[in-house]
């Protein structure tokens, strides 16, 4: 796969620029964990060139680097808690939205890492559901306890 090149003169890869598109909007908490995003990217450029030499078609070899480009990122905290912060808020902008989201992931870090959330099949069980109502939860509390919301929320 041909890579791209950074201002510093580093290889920047397709795959790099994928998973941090990605990231920008699943996981933008991990955004400044360059030695993840980089060795990810590798580890799926190289499997995307095993699967070539091996004879699978683009398709296929695209399929196996994908996989392992977006391992364990397929459920996104992220992404729960904005939503949760969308509903409770509406009215708010999304810079706001996105700052409150950023809070609330630290404050529920709790909540957050008492479930297996980084399963690639969590958003399937029944865990996922749990883990909103509790995050809902937690996130209503505090924003009434610091007067954030009125109460009819």
């Amino acid at each position: 796969m041909n890579g791209f090149t950074e201002n510093d003169g580093k290889r920047l890869s397709a795959f790099q620029l994928m998973l941090e598109d990605y990231l920008i909007e699943e996981h933008p908490e991990r955004m400044d964990d360059r030695e993840f995003i980089q060795s990810r990217s590798r580890e799926a450029e190289e499997a995307f060139t095993e699967a070539s030499r091996q004879g699978h078609d683009v398709g296929q070899s695209m399929e196996k680097a994908m996989d392992i480009l977006y391992r364990g990122l397929h459920f996104s905290p992220y992404k729960t808690v904005r939503e949760i912060i969308c509903d409770l808020l509406p009215e708010v902008d999304d810079e706001e939205k996105h700052r409150l989201t950023m809070q609330m992931m630290e404050n529920q870090r709790r909540t957050l890492d008492s479930c297996e959330s980084s399963a690639d099949d969590f958003m399937a069980t029944g865990e996922c559901s749990v883990l909103t109502d509790r995050l809902r939860k937690g996130i209503t509390a505090y924003l009434h306890e610091n007067a954030l919301v009125d109460d009819k929320t």
